[in-house]
């Protein structure tokens, strides 16, 4: 995938090991961006955790789920780095509000270190009711011993906006990682995570829930280093595709030499509204591992004919079923989000 960027970065989104191109899923497709420098976002901190920020961040090498020729444009932007250090338990979450205005040409770089036996939250709004251009945020993390870090990301940007959300980092040994990500709207949005289970019994959990409408554009890679022994992973997606929305979807597990009684699952279910819609999912596992288990699967398609006619026999619309279903899938994720502030903003959100 070629992009025209002043950064000079070429691939996003690419799949850690090729596979067969017919669907054109190895990488990204046609993005353009010209994000250079700025940072639009507020930060609320509760005790135990301090911020700092530095020209090169500590987690600097850490991959990540766009790769590493964003990560190279990101560092070549000079932005500074928001440096996060949870050193003991905080009494509340931290938040980050990215609301963007007018014309936009924005990179926030992050990064958050998690202290052993410490659990931590992050939540991340990004909004702009009449924003346009491009922005990116990138967030490294490392989770330490026993240690566990919640990053909760809420989208709603218009259609005029084109949206980079960058993820990578580790877990060390019996270290968690919890992602609830829910996209409720924009023009296009490029997802990219990356975790590397590196400690003994480390974990990962990602939910992610999905509205992707008009012509909008959802392109997701969700990558899952099994390195230590037993470490575990769960990644569950599902969404809804209307009007002539285009979404691609990566799932890699890659049970690695070495990650003796390792086990990862991953799952997608879509549903489908409309006849001009574009779905892609695709599933991989790789594995140089014997003793690991490594699940996959999909569900795509429209509602079934009989429930349709039940709940149309009672009354209820066929534009308000899917309103029902699109909108039980985002309270799906929302119910796992402990913080009540949050779940209030997305009703707002979803409402507004």
């Amino acid at each position: 995938m070629k992009v025209q960027s002043s950064e000079g970065f070429t691939t996003i989104n690419r799949v850690p090991s090729l596979t067969w191109n017919r669907l054109h899923l190895n990488e990204a497709e046609g993005a353009e961006i010209t994000m250079t420098s700025g940072r639009t976002s507020s930060l609320t901190l509760p005790a135990g955790v301090s911020a700092e920020e530095l020209p090169l961040g500590n987690l600097a090498e850490q991959k990540t789920g766009i790769g590493p020729e964003f990560a190279g444009a990101v560092k070549k932007a000079g932005v500074p780095v928001q440096a996060l250090s949870v050193v003991s338990q905080p009494d509340g979450p931290i938040r980050m509000n990215f609301s963007y205005a007018d014309e936009v040409s924005d990179l926030s770089p992050i990064e958050i270190e998690v202290a052993d036996g410490v659990k931590a939250t992050l939540i991340m709004f990004y909004t702009g009711e009449k924003a346009s251009g491009s922005a990116g945020v990138q967030t490294l993390y490392h989770v330490g011993r026993d240690a566990e870090l919640t990053l909760v990301q809420v989208q709603k940007l218009p259609d005029s906006m084109t949206f980079f959300n960058d993820i990578g980092g580790t877990c060390d040994e019996g270290g968690a990682f919890r992602q609830y990500q829910l996209i409720l709207s924009g023009g296009k949005s490029y997802y990219g995570s990356l975790t590397d289970l590196a400690g003994r019994a480390s974990d990962q959990e990602t939910a992610m829930a999905y509205l992707v409408g008009e012509d909008e554009l959802l392109d997701i890679n969700q990558v899952v280093n099994h390195i230590g022994k037993k470490t575990t992973c769960d990644i569950k997606a599902s969404g809804v595709l209307a009007d002539n929305a285009k979404k691609n979807f990566r799932g890699t597990i890659d049970l690695r030499k070495g990650a003796k009684g390792a086990v990862g699952n991953e799952n997608e279910e879509v549903l489908l509204l409309d006849e001009g819609v574009v779905n892609k999912t695709l599933p991989i596992i790789l594995c140089t591992e014997e003793d690991v288990e490594g699940n996959h699967g999909a569900s795509i398609g429209k509602l079934d004919s009989e429930l349709m006619f039940y709940l149309e026999s009672r009354g209820i619309s066929e534009e308000e079923i899917y309103r029902m279903m699109a909108r039980a899938r985002i309270d799906a994720v929302k119910g796992l989000i402990s913080d009540e502030e949050t779940r209030k903003r997305i009703d707002s959100l979803l409402d507004a």
